[in-house]
């Protein structure tokens, strides 16, 4: 649901800057600023595939798809401007990963949010 997300806000921006259009009103429609849209909406689709599997190491990957709409995009930003890519590609591929390991990922609190909120776990 998540990568669906990320990719029709990165369609519709990227549609909305080739036509000319300004950002802040699509902006105003979906309820955050033009320049967080702008971000959201340049992000690469392995940023979705990180906050999915990172997710799965909470916990929290059914949790996303009740997570509010301003949680995801937050989400979405920290993950694309996270500077510990390659810290992050690394844990991703250990198949006993836990959440201890990956202290420096920018959503851990999030992710801890969405299972205490929705008390929803693996």
């Amino acid at each position: 649901m998540l990568k669906r997300l990320i990719a029709k806000i990165s369609e519709i921006v990227r549609r909305e800057i080739q036509a000319g259009e300004a950002l802040p009103g699509l902006a105003a429609d979906v309820g955050c600023s033009a320049a967080h849209l702008g971000i959201v909406g340049n992000v690469g689709p392995d940023v979705a595939e990180r906050i999915g599997r990172m997710a799965a190491v909470f916990g929290a990957d059914r949790a996303m798809s009740l997570a509010e709409r301003w949680r995801r995009e937050d989400m979405v930003v920290n993950c694309a401007w996270c500077g510990e890519r390659s810290a992050c590609k690394t844990a991703l591929s250990r198949k006993d990963l836990r959440p201890e390991a990956v202290t420096f990922c920018p959503n851990t609190e999030n992710f801890h949010a969405l299972t205490a909120r929705y008390g929803i776990a693996n």
